[in-house]
């Protein structure tokens, strides 16, 4: 007679979500116990989330049950100081749900062997803000316009970028204190980008004449990626530790698009007013992306009625690489305004990522023999890598602060069902992000080619998780 147990995690609807993890790896935890303890469950996470943090401790699960929801609620404020304070601070506030797992589970009880699958989205990111600066500043030359010109100039940018990965896992008991597991993990990656700007104002000349000047770049691909993730468990009585190591990725497939458009009426080129055109459009080129080898070490012990849970995890350096490799190439006019915009780079996307250390840190009490009080504490920092700042072709990464969150919440038993539910809290700074291009100093001169200016960032978000669970024995 066979033992099957179902885990599922039925999804709520999701709507317009602006969650902060463009460069970073451990925004969301997944499952309903799991994500209240931060991810510190390396050691043993009790259930199917096992195939995500660690597939050696798989062989270990035991309990058959069947989660009716479990989605993560959240609420977030962006806010990119301007650095010279002449226009309107960048700012985004969004509310939106994320659904956390849904999986399932073969091979319960006394079996040696468990075999676990499930599917998650561990990036999903929306960013989407607009700034504006309008008045009197000294635009142009004073020789040829004197004083100040009327200027507005409005710069926009639109992120949104997903990962759905499936996983297969198996876990194999060597004997009563090892566990050994595999996971196999594939990851579609779909990426839309696209930052605008444009200038209007009037020379001082006696006729009033206008100058105007909108420069956009966009990027748009899709990616397909493998990741193998090995496990190792240990536990002894009221102790279990945790290994597991994820290897550098491995492509599959992957097309992108990448589009420029750059106009300007009766603006300086060269030393005398003129008007330029750069149009072009690339599309089905080769994708490439890179994720870097990843080291989890952590523990669990009991001690009475608590529990504790420590977890490390270690990001290797990726160095910077070509994701789109776009040739120089479409409408231009004049034919020397490709290389002022940097050349063949203008149009290339690249990325890299610094090395990163994370730690979580749990604990579960007993209050009583139905109710566990669960808070965890966790890192989560940013692999953006600053050797990107003066990159002149497309960088898609809008975040750059490290985040902490802090998680509290409650697991209540009843029979064969377990309501989990708790609140989150996240925050991060950064008093030297690089900002670039949004006029922060309206200066024709850099308009063609945008100057960085270091600004302060602040970001923080407020939600919470729930949970339900149906322990089930279906023979």
């Amino acid at each position: 007679m066979k033992k099957y147990a179902w885990y599922i995690l039925l999804l709520g609807s999701c709507v317009e979500n602006s969650y902060c993890q463009d460069s970073h790896y451990a925004t969301y935890q997944f499952g309903t116990r799991s994500s209240l303890m931060g991810g510190a469950v390396i050691g043993y996470a009790r259930d199917n989330t096992s195939i995500f943090y660690n597939p050696g401790s798989l062989s270990f699960v035991d309990s058959n049950s069947i989660t009716i929801t479990a989605n993560m609620y959240q609420m977030e404020r962006y806010r990119i100081k301007d650095a010279n304070a002449n226009q309107k601070d960048l700012s985004s506030s969004q509310i939106g749900s994320v659904p956390l797992m849904v999986g399932g589970m073969l091979g319960q009880g006394k079996n040696r062997l468990k075999i676990g699958y499930g599917v998650i989205s561990p990036v999903n990111f929306t960013f989407s803000t607009t700034s504006r600066v309008s008045g009197l500043f000294p635009v142009v030359n004073e020789a040829e316009s004197p004083g100040e010109e009327e200027f507005v100039g409005q710069s926009n940018i639109n992120s949104r970028l997903n990962e759905v990965t499936g996983i297969i896992g198996i876990g194999f008991k060597i004997n009563e204190h090892w566990g050994v597991g595999y996971s196999n993990m594939l990851t579609g990656r779909n990426q839309d980008f696209n930052r605008n700007t444009i200038a209007r104002y009037f020379l001082n000349d006696g006729n009033n004449s206008l100058s105007t000047f909108s420069y956009g770049r966009s990027a748009s691909y899709f990616h397909v990626r493998y990741t193998g993730k090995l496990g190792v468990c240990y536990r002894r009585k009221r102790f279990t530790a945790g290994l597991a190591i994820t290897p550098p990725t491995i492509g599959i497939m992957g097309s992108g698009i990448v589009t420029a458009d750059v106009v300007g009426t009766n603006v300086l080129y060269e030393g005398s007013r003129t008007n330029i055109l750069l149009n072009d459009r690339q599309e089905e080129l080769k994708v490439i992306y890179k994720t870097p080898f990843n080291i989890a070490i952590g523990s669990n012990w009991n001690h009475r009625r608590w529990t504790f849970g420590v977890s490390l995890e270690f990001y290797g350096r990726q160095k910077t690489y070509t994701v789109m490799n776009a040739q120089a190439s479409g409408l231009v006019l004049p034919a020397s305004f490709y290389p002022n915009l940097g050349g063949s780079n203008f149009l290339r996307q690249k990325d890299g990522a610094k090395s990163v250390l994370n730690f979580g840190l749990a604990s579960e009490l007993i209050v009583l023999r139905n109710l566990n009080l669960v808070c965890s504490f966790r890192t989560n920092r940013s692999f953006y890598d600053h050797g990107l700042d003066q990159w002149e072709g497309i960088k898609t990464e809008v975040t750059t602060w490290n985040i902490y969150h802090i998680r509290a919440g409650a697991i209540i038993k009843q029979g064969h069902s377990q309501l989990c539910f708790g609140f989150l809290y996240a925050f991060g700074s950064d008093a030297n992000r690089p900002q670039t291009g949004e006029y922060s100093v309206p200066d024709e001169t850099q308009f063609l080619k945008p100057q960085t200016a270091n600004s302060k960032a602040s970001y923080s978000s407020l939600g919470f998780v729930l949970g339900y669970s149906f322990l089930l024995f279906d023979l």
